[in-house]
């Protein structure tokens, strides 16, 4: 017995194969850490981390190479800060506009050295 597939039936499966995987795995985003309100309003844009407008910030975006911006809310504010305007790999899922960060990681001296773990800072939240 032959199976023949239609072209909406292949459409259908691998969109459902591709759906299924998203949810089981993280995914990795490339870009750089920038200010919210200057991304989107293009209201206070610091020029570096030491430029006083980056306290006025209230909260921080990976912006990737597309231009597209994703909001960070599990990854803390300090982390964020001390990755402003540098180049970023992180690794996470994808929840709408934002991205749930299981690592951050900073490009330092050409290569990516963790900033941010979840995993770490979990374990050592239980420590205590």
């Amino acid at each position: 017995m032959k199976l023949k597939l239609t072209l909406p039936a292949l459409v259908l499966i691998l969109s459902v194969f591709a759906a299924g995987s998203a949810a089981f795995g993280s995914d990795l985003f490339n870009g750089t850490i920038e200010g919210a309100d200057c991304v989107i309003n293009q209201l206070n844009c610091a020029k570096d981390i030491n430029d006083p407008h980056l306290a006025m910030e209230r909260d921080f975006v990976l912006v990737t190479g597309d231009g597209k911006y994703f909001f960070m809310p599990n990854l803390r504010r300090i982390y964020k800060e001390l990755a402003y305007k540098k180049q970023v790999r992180i690794k996470g899922t994808l929840k709408g506009k934002a991205i749930v960060v299981e690592k951050l990681e900073v490009l330092t001296h050409g290569d990516f050295f963790c900033s941010w773990d979840q995993v770490a800072e979990m374990k050592a939240m239980n420590k205590r």
